[in-house]
């Protein structure tokens, strides 16, 4: 968690992270988030490739094209 609020601290000061985003809180949320991708990347991706015809690469771009957009 302590790496994410730097991360976040750093995109703020640089400009990159919108000045409202509350650090802590958004840190919780960005690693619940990857934590929850992840287990779904390991329980069902074979299922979700089969059955949508999508791969594990083009999850993870998803995910952090959808993070780079939303902060």
């Amino acid at each position: 968690i302590g790496v994410l609020i730097h991360a976040i601290q750093k995109g703020k000061a640089d400009g990159s992270i919108a000045k409202d985003v509350q650090e802590v809180e958004t840190a919780f949320v960005l690693w619940s988030q990857i934590t929850g991708l992840l287990q779904v990347i390991q329980r069902k991706m074979s299922i979700i490739t089969y059955q949508y015809k999508i791969k594990q690469s083009d999850m993870f771009q998803t995910y952090f094209d959808l993070l780079e957009r939303s902060l």
